[in-house]
C-alpha cells in the first residue's frame, strides 16, 4: 500500500467493518483496508465522508480463508478443488454478483 499512499498512517482496528472505519471517519486515518464487499457497502452508506479508492483495481479479491484442523489433508485438499472448481467454471462470480446486487 505505501505506493498508493505514500503517506498514510496504518493503524489496526479491531471489530467489524464499520468500527475498522471509523478513524477515517473522525480523521484520525487515511485509508480503511476492508474486503471488497465491505468497502463498497461503506461508501455507498457514507457518501459523504467515505469513497472506494480505485474500484476497478481492487487491492485483492481472494476469497476469505478457512482453518482446518492440524493434518486433515484431505479435507483441505479438497477445499481446494473444490474452491478451484467454483472459481475456474464462473459459479463464484455469480454467486457474488448475485449477492452483490442483493446487499449493495
Amino acid at each position: 500500500m505505501p505506493h498508493i499512499l505514500p503517506k498514510a498512517k496504518v493503524i489496526a482496528v479491531a471489530g467489524q467493518y464499520a468500527m475498522a472505519a471509523e478513524p477515517l471517519r473522525a480523521g484520525r486515518a487515511t485509508a480503511c483496508i476492508v474486503g471488497d464487499t465491505e468497502a463498497f457497502a461503506l461508501a455507498r452508506r457514507n457518501s459523504e465522508w467515505a469513497v472506494v479508492l480505485d474500484p476497478q483495481n481492487l487491492i485483492d479479491k481472494r476469497p476469505n480463508s478457512w482453518m482446518i484442523r492440524y493434518g486433515d489433508t484431505s479435507w483441505k485438499n479438497f477445499l481446494d478443488s473444490w474452491c478451484s472448481y467454483i472459481s475456474g467454471s464462473g459459479e463464484l462470480k455469480r454467486i457474488y454478483d448475485r449477492y452483490a446486487e442483493s446487499t449493495l
